[in-house]
């Protein structure tokens, strides 16, 4: 033990006497370039690297708690809408580890603001925004053809562009404007419990959709 020790400490000495020794021999413009560019290296491997890391794990995180919860269940190739959602939505709140679900209906249309203080037929009424049309304001949605006013009741700011870029309204009121009756959503979020495997959730809601 005192052998190894005693080797460390030589190999110690030797090396920052080898240091200094270059440090005092060699050109200080080349020192000072050597150390810049070893610390760029450094900041481009570890300080640079961590903070893109923690920006990544953050909006997984916000996507995560906002939008998509643990499991996201969305629409098939070529189909508008989740085909039989009543049953998978049975067979969803059945799962002892699920804490909540949300289902939800996607549809694209129209949003007006200051509408009502056009003068000319040819003026284009503002884009809605938080700026624009906030709390309290009134806005004119058309989707499908079919044209509804609606008082802006909150504007959401979750970092989450799938939630921040949406409009939220009654689903029952949306399907009327939609005109769906069947019951079939677009978009199906579920958020488990602590622990529980968001893999092993999906296999067995694959083999309950089977």
């Amino acid at each position: 033990m005192r052998v190894n020790l005693s080797r460390f400490l030589t190999s110690l000495r030797i090396g920052l006497f080898m240091a200094i020794r270059q440090i005092k021999r060699g050109s200080w413009w080349t020192t000072t370039l050597i150390i810049f560019v070893m610390s760029l290296t450094f900041l481009n491997l570890v300080v640079i690297t961590g903070i893109l890391v923690g920006l990544i794990e953050s909006a997984s995180n916000v996507n995560r708690t906002f939008y998509a919860g643990d499991l996201m269940i969305s629409t098939l190739n070529k189909k508008t809408y989740i085909e039989n959602s009543p049953g998978i939505l049975d067979i969803i709140n059945n799962q002892p580890g699920v804490a909540a679900v949300s289902p939800r209906y996607v549809g694209g249309g129209t949003l007006e603001a200051n509408y009502q203080t056009l003068r000319k037929t040819d003026e284009t009424s503002n884009t809605v925004s938080s700026i624009i049309a906030g709390i309290g304001s009134k806005i004119r949605m058309t989707i499908n053809g079919s044209t509804r006013e609606y008082l802006v009741k909150g504007i959401l700011r979750t970092k989450a562009d799938q939630i921040d870029m949406r409009v939220f309204v009654n689903d029952s009121l949306l399907r009327n404007l939609m005109g769906r009756y069947d019951y079939s959503v677009n978009e199906i979020a579920v958020k488990l419990k602590p622990g529980v495997d968001p893999v092993a959730v999906k296999q067995t809601l694959l083999a309950g959709a089977d």
